[in-house]
């Protein structure tokens, strides 16, 4: 139970800073040296912190649709391609989950926009496969780590990208 408190603390200090609701907090959480600190009060919801659970529920809930969804992508095949779009991007946590949950899998997540795609990449070694497939596409952009890696690529080029990387 300890272990699972300690994941929903995290999973809530992401989304904080990735939606600027840090300030719904101002008794909850405190960022010191050695990383974040937290009050457990942050787990009880109350009119102080009631706008940033709300806003949990809401996340969590397009989160867990998502990673259903892509669970149902699932083949033979050592790549799990997904795909989604909306006003939430969370790539990067869906590629973390799904590569927790398959990791003997590379684990493609591509948010599409309109004329762009995010891409968030996870596996063993995948940052020269990813770099190789942008690399003839006209204003790719991508990097990061040996094992997660980003990238940024027109919209119309997905198809290709996702040749080059098979």
């Amino acid at each position: 139970m300890e272990e699972e408190k300690k994941i929903i603390v995290f999973t809530i200090i992401l989304i904080l800073f990735s939606v600027n609701l840090v300030s719904a907090l101002n008794e909850g959480v405190g960022i010191s040296e050695n990383g974040v600190e937290y009050d457990e009060k942050i787990l009880d919801e109350s009119p102080k912190n009631r706008i940033m659970h709300e806003r949990f529920k809401e996340i969590d809930k397009t989160y867990q649709k998502l990673i259903k969804k892509a669970k149902s992508n699932l083949d033979d095949s050592k790549i799990l391609f997904f795909q989604y779009s909306g006003e939430t991007s969370i790539s990067a946590d869906l590629s973390n989950q799904l590569s927790y949950l398959f990791p003997e899998k590379v684990i493609v997540v591509m948010r599409v926009l309109d004329v762009t795609t995010s891409i968030s990449v996870r596996g063993e070694k995948v940052r020269k496969k990813v770099l190789k497939a942008i690399e003839g596409l006209e204003g790719a952009t991508g990097g990061g780590h040996e094992n997660a890696v980003g990238a940024k690529i027109k919209t119309k080029d997905l198809e290709e990208f996702k040749e080059m990387l098979r």
